[in-house]
């Protein structure tokens, strides 16, 4: 049961008297009501964007479902990596003596992790949401954090 769902013809009728329910002021106070339903239509509408808004986070996974539900959602090809979870980065600690380097690579010091290219994460997409971008870009930046480094690339 949705408590915001309601029948306006019904309750239009509701409100009227019952010596008042003639088929002409049914239809009178029927018309009355209408641009409160197109209000109701507009609230449902915003409470439904909202509630779907909540849903996601800034996790990978959810950052990940947000984008291939928006603009892929057949191929759902869209994938968000983070730092760590790409196996060909090597981590190197300082103390180490002339260690082997891989490019690209991550360097540890006391004040955390620094990659090579400065980003904290990147999402691969498919080359037709290439036009796309500026809409992509608004939609990553309000759910990642704030401190969070990105770019997108084109697969």
């Amino acid at each position: 049961m949705n408590i915001y769902k309601i029948e306006w013809q019904r309750f239009a009728i509701l409100l009227l008297p019952v010596a008042w329910r003639k088929p002409l002021l049914k239809a009178l106070w029927v018309y009355a009501l209408n641009p409160l339903s197109g209000l109701h239509d507009t609230f449902m509408r915003f409470r439904t964007e909202k509630i779907k808004r909540l849903h996601y986070s800034c996790q990978v996974c959810k950052l990940r479902t947000l984008l291939n539900d928006t603009f892929d959602p057949i191929s759902r090809k869209i994938e968000v990596f983070d730092e760590g979870s790409n196996p060909q980065y090597i981590i190197i600690c300082m103390r180490e003596v002339s260690p082997v380097i891989l490019q690209p690579y991550i360097t540890i010091n006391r004040r955390g992790i620094y990659q090579k290219n400065g980003c904290d994460f990147w999402i691969t997409t498919p080359i037709k949401i290439k036009s796309d971008y500026d809409r992509l870009s608004s939609l990553v930046n309000t759910y990642k954090l704030p401190s969070k480094k990105w770019f997108v690339e084109y697969i």
